[in-house]
């Protein structure tokens, strides 16, 4: 049984939901220790993806997950440059490729919540 879903485009609203999604799973944790918001960092990304093909799901999932790591894993970047001793140009490209490598971590579980 397959579920046609009606092709809504991604729009700036659904990419700012699935930005504070990412930024919401982040300050859970223990710098900001916002705890309890665990629970409800998903549910802007649940809004944003509500009406969208899993493709399009995916594609938002990537964008909080991406989102997330790039925040949450800012202190690498101070680490690299000290005691890896590479220059600051060096240093924030491969805090983006590491952001884009595991930014599909949160999207893989995207599309199969397009469709509650």
């Amino acid at each position: 049984m397959t579920i046609k879903k009606a092709a809504h485009p991604i729009d700036r609203a659904g990419i700012g939901l699935a930005v504070v999604s990412g930024l919401l799973l982040t300050a859970a944790f223990p710098k900001w220790d916002l705890g309890w918001a665990a629970m409800p960092a998903l549910v802007p990304l649940l809004f944003a993806v509500r009406r969208l093909r899993p493709a399009d799901a995916f594609r938002l999932g990537f964008v909080a997950g991406t989102a997330h790591y790039l925040s949450l894993l800012y202190w690498l970047v101070h680490t690299m440059n000290v005691y890896g001793q590479l220059p600051l140009f060096l240093c924030v490209p491969i805090l983006f490729l590491l952001g884009l490598l595991v930014g599909p971590i949160v999207s893989l579980s995207v599309p199969n919540l397009c469709y509650f």
